[in-house]
């Protein structure tokens, strides 16, 4: 046999023999080589020689061919003689691994435990052999904060090497390459894929007291039924219904002086108050975090204290304002009243004095000690922190704090942040010629801005070609 680029020619020498003396030829021709036979007569053999085009040994890994040599010297009883062959298609490396899916999102906890298995990438080569063999690697990983995962070479397998904390990352981009193990490693293919691992919550953070910062609260004993006393406020770090802190009193309310709204934490006055006296409340900030919510407990102490004694009340208990993430320092916010009971007069009345406790609101805002006008302190970033609560006291100075007042803050977005691509998302890429239609790599951006100011679209802004 001998076997020719772009042909193969099979010699068989032709004897004068039965016609059921047949034999079997095997022949190897290596993929993109297709087949098929002329005759061609030289002296007293016969060549049937093969012809070659493309072949796929994807498509067909194997031909039977019947070869047949016909003795025409005889006109009135010809002679033949036949072989089988057979044609096996070698493979060669003209396929790149292939991802059934790109890109891939996976969500997990945030309570998973190191060393655990989180996804098995998989992916699929139609060659043989080592050619068709698929190794992986971890090639890109943000944010880069050390190597929080590791990928199998051998089985895909995504294992965590570090522990997620939602409060701190919640969401990571990694690249995974799956590369063919052909010998000659210049001819290797490989394919990548982008993958978002989205952290999700687990109940690990219990709520905190936030205000009162006092645990005594001053009560006049003309306080109408009704008028709200204190505000509680706790916060959770966690999201959703981890981070969702509803309030009960769990203790020394039996006689039912106090009403406490679950949802808002504001205390209110629930009977008439007699002369004098002291009420210890126990107050139970819980979270909605499964199986087991995590809580936490204040102790209250309510002073009732004659009419002449009253410290002095807000207006309003809360107060509501929105400000932009690029207000500038000093910008106002929101101004908060009170008046002086005693003095039954408004702001200014029994020398009144607001003021706000340090680390309140990450120290972001302040309020005028005369005015009670709430002003911005240092600036705001909505990227952050979106929400503020800021606890705003009063007194007159016969009471360190005579009332609590909450300010809720909403930062409202800009758009001041341009897209970004991922680290990983823009590299060198090799495609193998003739490929078919296919996506070849997803990049990714994100922006930090929200609604119209983060949605993001892709164009090519331009291309060039190089030999």
């Amino acid at each position: 046999m001998q076997r020719e680029y772009g042909s193969v020619k099979v010699t068989f020498n032709s004897q004068r023999k039965s016609a059921t003396n047949f034999k079997t030829c095997y022949l190897r021709i290596q993929e993109k080589i297709v087949i098929y036979s002329r005759k061609h007569f030289l002296n007293t053999n016969f060549y049937p020689q093969v012809v070659a085009r493309e072949l796929d040994r994807e498509t067909r890994s194997v031909y039977r061919l019947e070869v047949r040599a016909l003795d025409t010297s005889a006109s009135n009883n010809p002679q033949s003689s036949a072989v089988s062959v057979r044609v096996e298609v070698t493979d060669v490396n003209d396929n790149p691994p292939r991802w059934l899916q790109d890109p891939i999102t996976l969500p997990v906890s945030e309570d998973a435990l190191i060393g655990s298995p989180v996804w098995n990438f998989s992916a699929t080569d139609a060659d043989f052999g080592s050619n068709g063999e698929v190794r992986y690697r971890l090639v890109k990983q943000w944010p880069d904060a050390g190597e929080v995962f590791t990928v199998d070479p051998l089985t895909g397998t995504l294992t965590l090497r570090d522990r997620l904390d939602y409060e701190s990352t919640k969401e990571y981009h990694l690249v995974v390459r799956a590369m063919d193990q052909a010998v000659n490693e210049s001819e290797r293919l490989s394919t990548t894929v982008t993958t978002r691992v989205l952290v999700r919550d687990s109940n690990d953070n219990p709520p905190v007291f936030l205000s009162p910062s006092t645990p005594v609260v001053h009560v006049g004993e003309d306080t109408l039924v009704g008028y709200p006393l204190c505000h509680m406020i706790a916060s959770d770090r966690d999201s959703g219904e981890n981070g969702r802190v509803t309030y009960d009193i769990t203790g020394g309310n039996d006689e039912g002086w106090f009403v406490l709204d679950r949802s808002t934490g504001v205390l209110t006055l629930a009977r008439s108050l007699g002369n004098g006296g002291t009420y210890v409340l126990n107050v139970t900030a819980s979270d909605h975090g499964a199986p087991v919510p995590q809580r936490a407990s204040k102790a209250i102490r309510i002073v009732v204290q004659g009419a002449k004694d009253n410290p002095p009340r807000f207006i309003h208990q809360e107060y509501h304002a929105n400000v932009s993430e690029d207000a500038a320092v000093g910008s106002f916010v929101v101004k908060v009243t009170a008046r002086s009971i005693a003095s039954d007069s408004a702001v200014g009345g029994g020398n009144l004095t607001y003021s706000v406790p340090p680390g309140a609101a990450e120290d972001r805002f302040t309020v005028d000690a005369r005015s009670g006008v709430v002003s911005v302190r240092a600036p705001l970033d909505r990227e952050a922190r979106d929400r503020y609560a800021l606890p705003v006291y009063v007194s007159n100075g016969a009471h360190a704090h005579g009332d609590l007042a909450t300010v809720w803050v909403r930062v409202t977005d800009v758009n001041d942040n341009p897209p970004v691509f991922r680290p990983g998302a823009c590299y060198p890429l090799a495609v193998p010629e003739n490929s078919d239609l296919a996506v070849i790599h997803t990049v990714v951006a994100v922006d930090k801005d929200i609604e119209g100011n983060g949605e993001i679209t892709y164009t090519i802004a331009g291309s060039f070609l190089t030999s």
